[in-house]
């Protein structure tokens, strides 16, 4: 799916937060199920909990200013020569998406991975993880592309969804039609070391567990941070869509937040806070100026929003595809912004840095989608394709630090990063 050609955020996002507190239900399950609320019956049956409303939770205010400034990056032929690149590319080619390669930075050499899918990178740039269409199963791989680890899935049941940390893989374990209706059953942590497979059943409160046409980046509806005591998950109730905070030990939601959510809520690399983008106004009536989409909060453990941008007070602004550097120093995420701070679909998105200590937001004025840190956080990965003026799907790298960038490769899809050495 192309974020450029999603719905603005102000339009998708109706978005009222509660806090909500519960006695919890101790069961003895030592997997990850919760007890589930009564408003609305979901696959599995779970015990009544009673929910009390508290109050809404209201945003930490910094100094408003937008603090959004240009710095365009120069679009250059290859790398400077002073700049030694080392590491893998996970490159997916447009005229066969079945398949993917490694690229090797500094040799341009090509391993191919073979008939692949949902190819994705370990936090510390180590590990690849893939779907292979040819044996019909989960493989890990090094940055050789050398296979240390295949788990039979003969049925093609089973798919690489996202890296909870550097030791554990969560693999989505899907049921029905292909074609058709099907949803995750439960989600299988594996770790690739040791080959050991824990699967933990999703048994949150009105988890939609279908998949719908507005996905998030990974094939899932539920994210859980690293230490495994809270997830953000997809829910349904009787008045439609809306994501909820839950802590997993204490089975107890934290915080709701209503809306339809095309943008994936990434955790932060320690696991204590999502990053999400939200209508200020429907977070806290703070009585500061607002033209209209959408802002980056953060929201912790205790149910806590923080504004990280104040974009919306200046100008029509949305933020999509937002993802935390590997220090969680910074968020790199695709802005658009209104020319006329009327009509949306005029903005083209551009990469845009938010220095977490500062708040500073840096607009590169690269086009594109798509995003990848390389593993130091000194580098990026961008996509750019035909809805950006180009005639062919094409991945650029971004030098952060020399606001720099150049091509490496055409008609193609960046999917990961590796480093140099396993």
């Amino acid at each position: 799916m192309n974020i450029y050609k999603k719905t603005p955020l102000s339009i998708i996002l109706m978005v009222v937060c509660f806090l909500t507190a519960c006695s919890p239900v101790v069961t003895p399950a030592p997997n990850l199920a919760t007890s589930a609320t009564e408003a609305q019956p979901t696959e599995t049956s779970a015990p009544k909990v009673e929910y009390t409303p508290t109050y809404v939770p209201t945003a930490t205010t910094q100094a408003h200013s937008d603090n959004l400034t240009r710095d365009c990056a120069k679009i250059i032929s290859g790398p400077p020569s002073d700049v030694q690149l080392a590491g893998l590319l996970v490159i997916k080619p447009y005229e066969d998406r079945a398949s993917s390669y490694l690229l090797d930075l500094s040799t341009g050499n090509k391993t191919s991975l073979g008939r692949s899918f949902r190819e994705t990178v370990s936090p510390n740039g180590k590990l690849l993880a893939y779907a292979d269409l040819d044996t019909g199963s989960i493989v890990i791989a090094d940055n050789t592309g050398k296979k240390i680890r295949t788990v039979p899935d003969p049925d093609e049941r089973l798919n690489p969804a996202y890296w909870l940390d550097n030791q554990h893989l969560s693999l989505d374990h899907r049921q029905g039609e292909f074609g058709g209706p099907y949803m995750v059953s439960s989600m299988i942590t594996l770790d690739p070391l040791t080959g050991n497979m824990q699967e933990q059943m999703p048994e949150f409160p009105n988890l939609d567990t279908f998949f719908s046409p507005l996905g998030w980046a990974v094939s899932t509806r539920f994210l859980i941070n690293p230490e495994l005591t809270h997830v953000i998950y997809q829910a349904r109730e009787d008045y439609g869509s809306l994501l909820i905070l839950w802590d997993i030990n204490a089975k107890k939601e934290i915080a709701r937040i209503p809306g339809v959510h095309v943008e994936t809520p990434w955790w932060s690399p320690d696991g204590t806070k999502i990053v999400i983008g939200l209508v200020p106004k429907y977070i806290k009536d703070d009585n500061l100026p607002f033209v209209d989409g959408g802002d980056l909060f953060t929201l912790d453990a205790t149910g806590k929003f923080e504004r990280l941008t104040y974009l919306t007070t200046v100008h029509y602004a949305v933020e999509m595809s937002y993802t935390w550097s590997p220090d969680g120093k910074s968020i790199a995420f695709m802005l658009q912004v209104a020319p006329d701070n009327k009509n949306i679909a005029n903005a083209v998105p551009e990469l845009s840095i938010l220095d977490m200590e500062t708040r500073q937001v840096t607009n590169l004025c690269i086009p594109g989608g798509g995003l990848t840190w390389s593993p130091d956080g000194k580098y990026m990965l961008i996509n750019q394709g035909l809805n950006d003026g180009k005639e062919k799907n094409e991945v650029y790298l971004v030098d952060l630090e020399n606001k720099s960038a150049w091509k490496v490769a055409e008609n193609a899809e960046g999917r990961g990063w590796m480093i140099e050495q396993p």
